[in-house]
């Protein structure tokens, strides 16, 4: 019983639920790209493209990424440009070459780490570059590259690693024009740029 109410029994009581106003919106927060220590994905291509070509050529529209003026904003700021290439068929003489250009131009006169030399008792081989683009001055960028030569059956043949400056158009008012090539040689007739993938890093 209540003290109100002395011939009744009230067993159970139930108290009314009461809530404040709807607080604000919270502000959107940033991109992750724009952040610190943010990473984006620029181009992503995995569509394999291929090569007959006996000169240097590109191997399809979309091996090629035109990064725009201002990317890289911040000196430290880097691009990771990985691109996979392998020989079509197997016991064939040859010698396949792949480039990056950057700019139109070849970024590296070091054609040994890009090449793949075959002959007619060898297997199908497969080529990966990595290079790491940072930007040391807006006209300057020092690049370093690694890259391996594997067979089908997973043995890696060689590994280059080398690294070096190069001087660019002014990248905060230029956009930069990077493009994966290749020619062929011997009796080879086909080479094949498989993936080409660009990440960017901000500082």
């Amino acid at each position: 019983m209540c003290d109100t109410c002395q011939s009744c029994s009230c067993d159970n009581v139930t108290l009314p639920v009461v809530t404040g106003p709807t607080g604000a919106t919270g502000a959107t927060g940033s991109a992750g790209s724009n952040g610190t220590d943010g990473v984006a994905v620029l181009h992503n291509d995995t569509t394999q493209s291929t090569t007959s070509s006996t000169s240097i050529a590109l191997f399809s529209s979309t091996k090629a990424y035109t990064m725009p003026s201002n990317t890289l904003s911040t000196n430290g700021s880097k691009i990771i440009l990985t691109a996979t290439f392998s020989t079509t068929g197997a016991g064939v003489d040859g010698i396949s070459n792949a480039y990056i250009y950057l700019a139109g131009s070849s970024f590296t006169s070091k054609l040994p780490p890009y090449q793949i030399n075959h002959n007619s008792s060898d297997l199908q081989f497969y080529l990966k570059i990595r290079l790491e683009i940072t930007r040391e001055s807006t006209t300057t960028l020092a690049i370093v590259s690694d890259s391996y030569i594997c067979t089908s059956d997973g043995a890696t043949l060689d590994h280059y690693h080398f690294q070096e400056d190069e001087t660019v158009a002014d990248v905060s008012a230029n956009s930069l024009l990077i493009e994966c090539r290749g020619k062929t040689g011997g009796t080879i007739t086909t080479f094949n740029c498989d993936q080409l993938t660009i990440d960017h890093l901000i500082k």
